[in-house]
């Protein structure tokens, strides 16, 4: 029985050696050390970072670590935050413009912008927001109604090839839902807020619908 004990405990010692992780945290601040404000939001397989700098105005960049900093900004625009980037360096996130208003966009690694605001939302008091990329032209994000972003959230996928914009529609979600995260695969991620105000994280992979809460029911089939 003793030598059972100990093979056990060896072999647990054993198991955890070969899946202990060790890090190391750094700080990254924008060009500055004493820059007080600097978000780190996306990051590909090279380790190309993007984020953004300044909470009174938002200021748009890429970064390869320690410190190569590339502004990245939307042409003339008030206010910028890079949020999502691929492989190909293709990235995307929103912008604010000189009326106040919030539009998703993409840029190319060729460095040519391109405003995404769904149909119907581009108005006086449209709100779009692009949160995640992936390396075949889809984007994940949301739109609202409403300049503030006062009205319920509204998730998106957007095929960046087509143009065409395919609404997620989840039940339950009377305080509105935003689409945060795209991989490879297709499959996208998120959160929505049901009628009691409670947030849910999400899952939609191949056309099902997976809540991503505590005691969260079964699976089932997208509708």
């Amino acid at each position: 029985m003793k030598r059972a004990i100990f093979t056990l405990a060896f072999a647990l010692l054993l198991c955890s050696s070969m899946f202990a992780q060790s890090y190391s945290f750094k700080t990254v601040n924008f060009g500055d050390p004493n820059v007080s404000f600097t978000q780190l939001l996306g990051i590909n397989n090279s380790d190309v970072i993007a984020g953004y700098h300044n909470f009174n105005q938002n200021m748009g960049f890429t970064l390869v670590l320690p410190n190569a900093f590339t502004a990245e900004n939307f042409p003339n625009s008030a206010m910028t935050q890079v949020i999502g980037i691929n492989n190909n360096l293709t990235t995307d996130g929103f912008y604010v413009d000189n009326a106040g208003l919030t539009h998703g966009f993409v840029r190319t690694p060729d460095g040519r912008f391109k405003t995404v605001d769904y149909p119907g939302a581009q108005t006086s008091t449209s709100f779009n927001q692009l949160l995640s990329q992936n390396d075949y032209y889809e984007a994940a994000g949301y739109y609202s109604n409403s300049i503030n972003n006062t009205t319920p959230d509204i998730p998106y996928i957007y095929d960046e090839v087509g143009g065409v914009f395919h609404v997620i529609t989840i039940p339950g979600a009377v305080g509105g839902a935003q689409a945060t995260g795209i991989n490879n695969s297709g499959v996208t991620c998120g959160f929505f807020i049901d009628a009691n105000g409670i947030n849910h994280g999400w899952l939609l992979n191949r056309g099902i619908f997976m809540p991503l809460s505590p005691a969260a029911p079964e699976p089932r089939l997208w509708d």
